[in-house]
């Protein structure tokens, strides 16, 4: 089970993977495209998964991810979180 830094990366990870599974349509803008695409990940020194800072996403895309933020807030909503540190479950849809 993947391990994460906090339930940003989790969420984001979330939306990653229903997308690489083909079970999230987006519509199609190419800012959202833009922020999507500008996630970036990492791990950190004890193994868990860091997303990319909102800081360094601004500076990268010139403005903020406000697109990717709703829909990530979205599926925060179907994931378990437990602590600082959350683990993804399968989300059935």
């Amino acid at each position: 089970m993947k391990k994460f830094l906090n339930a940003r990366a989790n969420v984001a990870w979330h939306f990653r993977t229903l997308l690489e599974q083909d079970k999230l349509a987006l519509p199609r803008s190419a800012r959202l495209l833009d922020e999507a695409t500008a996630l970036t990940y990492q791990l950190t020194s004890k193994g868990l998964i860091q997303l990319t800072s909102k800081d360094d996403l601004a500076k990268t895309l010139s403005g903020s991810t406000d697109l990717v933020d709703a829909i990530t807030m979205a599926l925060s909503q179907s994931l378990p979180m437990r602590g600082a540190i959350a683990t993804v479950r399968p989300l059935v849809i």
